[in-house]
C-alpha cells in the first residue's frame, strides 16, 4: 500500500509495503522526503553560497485528508488508512526552548521521541511548571477583573456599608491586620511567614470585601464589625468548602484553631457537643482572614508552603464558589452595583430591625416559612383578584422559594440550606421584589419598591 503525504503544499506518495509500519516511522520518512525534494537543483554559480542547503525539520503532528489529528505515533499504518489515503505532516520549523534551554515538543512529539526515564522526568516538571503559571494567570486575572469590578464602588455586597475601592486604605488595613493573621503560622519557618507576608495584601480586598459582604455596618457596643459563626458557615459553604450543616463541627473546629492560634478565649464555642448558641460567636475582619488561612492550610493535599496554600485556596474555592457565582449572576450584579448598594446600604439598619423581629435575634437566621410569612405581611406576596385559594399558596410558596434559593446560588438539592442569613435575606427579598412587582420595567425602582414594602412593614410594627 502507499499513502499520498501532503507537507509544506509539496504533496508525494511514500509507499508503505503491507503498512505495519507505525505512524511515527510515516512521520519521519515524509520529513525526509520533504527535505531532500526541497534541495536546491543544478550546479552553484560563481560567487554563490553552497552551503544553503534545507535542514531537516522534525514533525510536530500528522492529520488525516479530513483534518482529524492523529493522536497515537505507535498506531500502524494499516491500521488507520486504506491504500491511497491523504495524510498531512506538520514541520517543527521553529525552536522554542522552556524554562530549561530544553526544546519545547508538541504532544506529538513527546510520544514519539521522549520515552526515556530522563525525558519523561523531565516532561513532568515542565508540565509542572506551565500548570502553575496557568494557575499564577488565572489568579492574577481573577485579582485584577475583582478590582475592577469594586473599584469606585462598594464593599461587595447587598446592604453592607458602600466605600470606595481606595488602594492605600486596603493596604493601612491589611497593615494593620496583618502582626495578628502572622500569629496563625507563628510556628513556621521565617521564610514561609515572609511569604505569606508578602503575597496576603495581593488576595486581602477580596476576602475584606467577603467579610463586608456578611457584615456590612454591623457592630458590636463599642467593637467593629464582627462576623458571626453563622456568617461564616454559611460563607465556607458558598464557597464549596464544608457543607454548613454536615461539617459544622469541621467549620467551629476552624474558628477554634484561630481564636486558639491568636491567643484569644474562643467564646462560646465548647469543645463539648451541644455547647452554647453558635450564632454568638463573632470574629474581627482580622480573624476572619486568619480563619481562611487555617482553612486553606487543612485544605492543602500534601506539603505546602501557607502562601501556597492559600494561592490554591483563592483558586480552588473563592474563585469559582464566590467571585464566579456573583458575576455571572444578573440579579447580584444589579444589587452589587453602585445604585442598588447605595440605597441598600441606607436602609441596613431598618431591615436588619425588621430581620431582628421575625427571627427573634438580630444574629440569628431566618427559615423559609418565616421568610414567606414576611413577604406576605409586606405585601409582596399576595392573592391575585378572582384567583383560587390553594393556587395562590402554591404560587406564592413557589416564588419565595425560588428567591430564598436563588440567595444561596441556586444550589444543586443536596447543597440547599434551610435557612438564611442576614446578607442572604436581603438578596432574596431584592429577588423577590424583581420577581414579584411588575409595576414597572426599571429593575432599580422595583427592588427600590420591594426594599420600601418592608420598611413601611417595619412603621406598622411600632
Amino acid at each position: 500500500m502507499r499513502v499520498e503525504v501532503t507537507v509544506n503544499n509539496q504533496t508525494f506518495f511514500v509507499p508503505c509495503g503491507d503498512g505495519q509500519q507505525s505512524l511515527r516511522w510515516l512521520s519521519l520518512v515524509s520529513a525526509q522526503q520533504y527535505s531532500l525534494r526541497s534541495q536546491p537543483k543544478g550546479r552553484a554559480r560563481y560567487r554563490e553560497p553552497t552551503g544553503s542547503k534545507v535542514g531537516f525539520f522534525l514533525p510536530s503532528g500528522m492529520s488525516s485528508g479530513k483534518g482529524e489529528a492523529l493522536r497515537d505515533p505507535n498506531a500502524k499504518i494499516a491500521d488507520v488508512f486504506n491504500d491511497g489515503a491523504q495524510v498531512t505532516c506538520t514541520l517543527q520549523e521553529t525552536v522554542e526552548v522552556d524554562s530549561i534551554g530544553a526544546p519545547i515538543q508538541s504532544d506529538w512529539q513527546q510520544r514519539s521521541f521522549c520515552q526515556s526515564a530522563a525525558s519523561q522526568l523531565r516532561m513532568s516538571a515542565e508540565a509542572a511548571r506551565r500548570e502553575e503559571e496557568k494557575k499564577r494567570a488565572a489568579e492574577r486575572g481573577m485579582l485584577e477583573k475583582d478590582a475592577r469590578n469594586r473599584k469606585g464602588v462598594r464593599g461587595m455586597s447587598a446592604g453592607a456599608t458602600v466605600q470606595e475601592f481606595d488602594i492605600d486604605v486596603v493596604s493601612a488595613s491589611a497593615s494593620a491586620d496583618m502582626p495578628l493573621i502572622l500569629e496563625i503560622i507563628s510556628e513556621s519557618s521565617r521564610k514561609d511567614q515572609d511569604e505569606l507576608e508578602s503575597y496576603l495584601p495581593t488576595i486581602f480586598p477580596i476576602l475584606s470585601n467577603i467579610f463586608a459582604h456578611y457584615v456590612g455596618g454591623k457592630t458590636q457596643e463599642g467593637g467593629e464589625g464582627t462576623m458571626t459563626f453563622a456568617e461564616f458557615s454559611h460563607f465556607v459553604h458558598a464557597a464549596r468548602v464544608d457543607h454548613a450543616y454536615r461539617d459544622s463541627d469541621v467549620a467551629r473546629d476552624y474558628v477554634r484553631t484561630t481564636k486558639r492560634k491568636l491567643g484569644r478565649n474562643a467564646g462560646s464555642l465548647q469543645e463539648a457537643k451541644g455547647g452554647a448558641d453558635e450564632d454568638e460567636d463573632f470574629m474581627t475582619r482580622a480573624e476572619f482572614v486568619a480563619c481562611c488561612v487555617v482553612v486553606a492550610l487543612a485544605k492543602t493535599e500534601g506539603t505546602m508552603r501557607s502562601a501556597d496554600s492559600m494561592k490554591n485556596f483563592l483558586v480552588k474555592f473563592i474563585q469559582p464558589g464566590w467571585l464566579e457565582g456573583r458575576e455571572e449572576d444578573q440579579v447580584r450584579v444589579l444589587i452589587d452595583g453602585r445604585r442598588t448598594s447605595t440605597m441598600l446600604a441606607e436602609s441596613r439598619p431598618y431591615l436588619k430591625n425588621i430581620f431582628e423581629r421575625y427571627t427573634g435575634d438580630a444574629n440569628g437566621v431566618m427559615t423559609e416559612s418565616c421568610f414567606l410569612s414576611l413577604m406576605k405581611d409586606a405585601g409582596l406576596l399576595m392573592r391575585h383578584p378572582g384567583e383560587d385559594t390553594g393556587a395562590a399558596e402554591k404560587r406564592m410558596a413557589s416564588l419565595a422559594g425560588n428567591s430564598f434559593f436563588g440567595a444561596q446560588g441556586f444550589p444543586p438539592r443536596h447543597l440547599e440550606l434551610n435557612e438564611l442569613v442576614f446578607a442572604e435575606f436581603v438578596e432574596a427579598t431584592c429577588r423577590l421584589a424583581l420577581e414579584s412587582l411588575s409595576a414597572t420595567d426599571d429593575k432599580f425602582s422595583r427592588v427600590q419598591l420591594g426594599v420600601d414594602a418592608l420598611l413601611d412593614l417595619r412603621r406598622t410594627m411600632r
